[in-house]
């Protein structure tokens, strides 16, 4: 089959390449409506098996303390939940009230260094393509109080747990080591008591246009744009590392490989005060790779995928994974949640919020080659107090007084800047 259309660098003229990519996976699959109505019932199943247990124990997700993992690790019953959900909650990953002692050095940290009246607004229109897409999320990244949880054994004993639900090893080689993660620096939520929100629309990180035009992720998503489903896994992680995103100035993308995007909650916040909502299946990836090789599609649009933006996932075209998404429960300061990276994911609406709502952002990126690459990128900026280079150039902690720096690394923290 020719896979022409396929590039590892944004095209000049994408619109063409998603032309012959529709032509030439519509002749590959064959009958794209069946196969779609096949993802549909899968998809609904899983959802509807969700919402049930939902309502028999007010929760769809997988449970699991910190002291369990800590101690003997995840059964096997609560791995094949979280395998097919795509989510698990981690509780008191840090006890409450360490959290809420890192929250408020958090908050310190912003006051001493005036950062209210330094403040500039978003630095790119990454979440331009939602509906909502306003979210509290602010680009700190050097704070004691990040680096001190990126650094933990806590969290690193919750990245090798989550790293070892995957299949790692194959024929072509051994693609990441499970026991040994980058430290990936990424901002905070800061959401104050009586916010209104949007909340921030439904889409998937890590690649938009590139999932169905970079030769990698057609190797990685092969079984589906085949026909042959029930051959899909997306826990896999066979060619995922040789996935990367299309590189354009000033936005923001990931260079690493992440298993799991992740919060770790420095507030307690309940059920319906804007929580994360996730369609509860990382097989919808199937439903938003198909879509747009359905006829009522434009031939040359990929269901509002633009570069250099989120993949967006919206009522128009996705009306199943829509009405699919499930809140995560009510979390205390120091819970985790963590979400496989292909999981669909929201963040609910709030109106005149009770109490802060407030989240770092920590994913799991297992050491490979490319997560090594860009260890030593974010080393660089760590020890100038820059932006990631995955993020825009925004630079507000150069001059900062307080920030983290090379001296309080443990040997977690060295490793994971690949020290």
């Amino acid at each position: 089959m020719d896979y022409s259309f396929a590039s590892s660098v944004l095209p000049v003229d994408y619109k063409k390449n998603i032309v012959e990519m529709k032509r030439v996976l519509r002749t590959q699959i064959g009958d794209v409506e069946a196969l779609f109505e096949q993802v549909c019932a899968v998809v609904e199943r899983e959802i509807a098996d969700a919402r049930a247990q939902e309502a028999e124990t007010g929760s769809a997700w997988p449970e699991i303390e910190q002291q369990q993992l800590m101690e003997g690790g995840i059964t096997e019953q609560q791995k094949a939940l979280i395998q097919r959900r795509g989510c698990v909650v981690v509780r008191q990953t840090f006890p409450r009230e360490q959290a809420r002692a890192l929250d408020k050095a958090m908050m310190d940290y912003l006051d001493d260094n005036h950062f209210d009246r330094q403040y500039r607004g978003p630095g790119d229109d990454f979440f331009g393509s939602l509906a909502a897409s306003r979210p509290e999320i602010f680009p700190i990244y050097w704070s004691p109080s990040q680096m001190l949880a990126r650094q933990s054994p806590a969290i690193a004993r919750v990245q090798s747990s989550l790293n070892r639900l995957w299949t790692f090893e194959s024929p072509q080689g051994r693609w990441f080591d499970p026991d040994n993660n980058i430290i990936y620096p990424d901002r905070i939520r800061r959401r104050p008591p009586g916010t209104c929100s949007q909340g921030l629309g439904a889409h998937i990180d890590s690649g938009a246009l590139e999932r169905w035009l970079s030769p990698a992720y057609q190797k990685v998503f092969a079984r589906i744009f085949d026909g042959r489903l029930a051959e899909y896994d997306p826990w896999n992680a066979a060619w995922r590392p040789q996935a990367d995103e299309y590189q354009m100035e000033n936005t923001t993308t990931c260079s690493a490989f992440r298993t799991f995007q992740g919060w770790t909650a420095l507030s307690d916040m309940e059920t319906g005060q804007g929580l994360l909502h996730v369609v509860p299946t990382p097989l919808a990836m199937a439903y938003i790779l198909l879509r747009p090789l359905l006829s009522d599609v434009p031939e040359d649009e990929l269901c509002g995928v633009a570069p250099g933006k989120v993949l967006p996932v919206s009522a128009q075209w996705h009306p199943h994974l829509i009405n699919g998404l499930c809140s995560i429960p009510s979390l205390q300061a120091g819970d985790s949640v963590w979400w496989h990276c292909d999981l669909i994911h929201a963040v609910a609406p709030v109106e005149n919020q009770r109490g802060w709502g407030n989240v770092m952002y920590i994913p799991v990126a297992p050491m490979c080659e490319k997560n090594g690459q860009y260890a030593q990128r974010v080393r660089e900026a760590f020890e100038r107090g820059a932006s990631p280079a995955d993020f825009p150039s925004e630079d507000y902690e150069i001059t900062w007084e307080g920030r983290f720096t090379a001296g309080k690394l443990n040997e977690i923290g060295r490793r994971g800047l690949g020290m």
